[in-house]
């Protein structure tokens, strides 16, 4: 939503509930509920560090997004406090949140470019994205997770499925539907809440066996 569309349905009076749009409440009848998307970031970065990637890359969603933004923030973060450098212009490919044109295209753009110097690692953005890279990869003739490990951010039941089952950072839909009704409810019946921004912090990492452990 654009801030002028913001402003009109305050001044109207309508109540709202804002997922991942926006990090701060712009007025008191339209409240915020974002994930913690710098957490999951930096699971997912965490998680190819600790298996002993260096050369590590990221296929993300529109830059113009909030979640974007921080979930690179935490990824990145995740590289730095272990003293590895991030290469945006060489290792950070923008697409869409989806599996097409994001994942998909994002990350054949992103390999082609590094096809002499292939990244070990991969961390998508977005489940619609992982699964996009997922056959990008494959359909470039690379295996996962031999010739680069993989491992996306958002829960996506097919991952569990694929060959191999791909390592996740998991995020909760039920937890999310919760607390957004809830506290749009309250806002609702009482007309105001105690707070008006709300940060879903129960990120978790399922590894499963798409992320090799180099020696």
């Amino acid at each position: 939503l654009e801030q002028n569309d913001l402003a009109r349905f305050s001044a109207r009076g309508y109540k709202l509930v804002l997922y991942n749009q926006v990090r701060r409440s712009p007025a008191p009848n339209i409240l915020v509920v974002n994930y913690d998307n710098f957490q999951c970031g930096r699971l997912a970065g965490e998680e190819l560090v600790r298996c002993g990637h260096t050369r590590i890359a990221h296929v993300t969603g529109e830059p113009n997004k909030i979640s974007v933004q921080d979930r690179l923030e935490g990824f990145e973060a995740a590289l730095t406090a272990a003293g590895i450098p991030f290469d945006r212009e060489k290792y950070l490919e923008y697409g869409a949140f989806n599996r097409r044109a994001g994942g998909y295209g994002a990350t054949q753009r992103l390999l082609r470019r590094n096809w002499e110097d292939l990244p070990t690692a991969l961390c998508a953005g977005s489940a619609t994205m992982l699964m996009g890279t997922f056959e990008a990869i494959r359909d470039m003739g690379l295996r996962i997770p031999e010739d680069i490990s993989l491992i996306g951010i958002d829960n996506v039941d097919t991952a569990f499925y694929t060959t191999p089952p791909l390592s996740l950072v998991s995020t909760s839909c039920e937890e999310i539907a919760k607390v957004t009704i809830s506290h749009l409810i309250e806002l609702v019946e009482q007309g105001s809440t105690e707070s008006r921004d709300y940060i879903i912090s129960d990120a978790v990492l399922a590894q499963r066996e798409s992320v090799r452990v180099l020696n």
